[in-house]
């Protein structure tokens, strides 16, 4: 897991100890075209020893492109002077975003598919079968088949899950002047298609989003965006390519009556 993650470094006995803050600059994709790369470039030559600065695999911001990642602390559209500042506060820690607490997330009905889980309302078996039809996937490929494999594997059994929705309805992230262009409003179903796929799902305005570009999270059951995206497996990591793609969006659509991960976690189960 530590190797796997840009977040950690591995200080072997007798290695340098890395410098106390250290700048990482997403380069994938997404960032390089809002010039992550000039960023990159010119953090590097601002920072002295004390200031470690390195390229970085996705960061999952890709909503907010260019990102640079100060210690922890995820820096949105990210510039020179906000990342000069970052360092200079020596703030490595990330600032918690506005979100429901707890308590009222299980009010609004949150956690209930692993309630039932939990309390034998449904086995591990039917479970899976819901997860592997869902069309949900992990770091390239389906979430579904990680379970199946961990659960195959003898006792005892630990995995990481991340499957869990925040979001209650589908959502495509556009530019509001993206937006305006097709004739829709915040809040209209809007079609995003490929030449692999076509999904609909509710536009949402983001003026944080370069023109052009459409942001939809990996996360919703009904509008699953892996439909859109291209399976292809890299030689070499074998990891195949669902970060991006090419996309055309038009107004109107039909969405899913399943809507949210736990509703149709329910839906396919029954």
């Amino acid at each position: 897991m530590a190797t796997f993650y840009h977040h950690f470094d591995i200080v072997k006995k007798g290695d340098a100890v890395p410098p106390e803050i250290t700048v990482r600059v997403c380069e994938t994709l997404s960032c390089q075209m809002a010039e992550a790369g000039e960023l990159l470039g010119d953090s590097q030559r601002r920072h002295g020893s004390a200031v470690r600065v390195v390229p970085a695999p996705c960061i999952g911001r890709c909503q907010h492109v260019p990102v640079a990642v100060v210690g922890q602390n995820p820096i949105d559209r990210a510039t020179r002077e906000k990342v000069q500042a970052a360092v200079e506060q020596k703030n490595p820690a990330a600032v918690p975003p506005p979100h429901v607490a707890v308590a009222e997330y299980v009010k609004q009905g949150g956690y209930r598919t692993l309630k039932e889980c939990v309390g034998g309302a449904r086995d591990a078996e039917s479970v899976i079968v819901a997860i592997e039809n869902s069309s949900l996937r992990g770091a390239g490929f389906p979430a579904g088949r990680k379970w199946r494999i961990v659960r195959g594997e003898a006792t005892p059994r630990l995995m990481a899950a991340n499957t869990d929705a925040i979001g209650p309805q589908a959502m495509a992230s556009i530019h509001p002047l993206d937006l305006d262009m097709i004739g829709a409003h915040p809040g209209d179903v809007v079609t995003v298609a490929s030449r692999r796929g076509t999904i609909s799902l509710q536009a949402r305005p983001d003026d944080g989003l370069p023109r052009g570009a459409v942001f939809i999270p990996f996360a919703y059951y009904e509008a699953a965006a892996n439909i859109l995206t291209n399976p292809a497996l890299d030689p070499f990591g074998k990891i195949a390519e669902f970060k991006y793609c090419a996309v055309k969006v038009t107004n109107g659509g039909s969405i899913s009556d399943v809507s949210g991960y736990n509703f149709g976690m329910a839906a396919a189960l029954h």
